[in-house]
């Protein structure tokens, strides 16, 4: 199956694609450090290069299409990781790429205005709920689909699963996070 890759350098497809087809751990909760084997997160370490949600999916083979449009950044049309509401606009998108996007022109991408400042920085309104909602979907997604490769006795590096266990995954995902609320931050 073919997939789009949005902003990410050749490198960084090269090596997600070394990685995911090298048949080394599948947990999706570790980092990869360039030119080295992935590794576990330890979480006072400093790391140089961290996966993002998007990069998990992808290395899961999960389809971009399930991926619910409320978690897609309103720049990029990809999963977040860090979501952020422009004030006047009202969009959200992913600070990284607003803030790529806004180191060209330091405009509201949307409203061509410019960006309200205070003492030289952006104001943008974090939204923790989003973020929190995201990263549990995420979770959720990825535990759901190393427990399927293991029920079947598969490698997630080696093997995808059909379209429909992949909808099955969404869906009972989806479902977990309308039935349970969000953790107090």
């Amino acid at each position: 199956m073919l997939r789009r890759i949005n902003n990410l350098g050749n490198t960084s497809i090269a090596r997600l694609e070394a990685w995911r087809t090298s048949g080394s751990s599948p947990n999706p909760f570790s980092f990869f450090v360039p030119d080295q084997q992935p590794r576990e997160i330890i979480p006072d370490e400093e790391t140089s290069y961290k996966l993002t949600n998007r990069e998990r999916l992808y290395m899961a083979r999960f389809p971009d299409d399930l991926i619910p449009a409320e978690f897609n950044c309103a720049l990029l049309f990809t999963i977040m990781d860090n979501p952020v509401r422009l004030p006047v606009s009202d969009q959200v998108c992913d600070k990284a790429a607003l803030l790529k996007a806004l180191a060209t022109k330091p405009e509201n991408p949307f409203t061509r205005q410019p960006m309200p400042m205070i003492a030289e920085e952006i104001i943008l309104q974090h939204e923790p709920e989003l973020r929190t909602k995201i990263a549990r979907y995420v979770i959720m997604v990825l535990e759901a689909i190393y427990a399927k490769h293991e029920e079947l006795g598969t490698h997630p590096a080696q093997s995808e699963l059909s379209r429909l266990d992949y909808e099955t995954i969404h869906q009972s995902a989806m479902n977990r996070l309308a039935s349970r609320p969000a953790p107090r931050l």
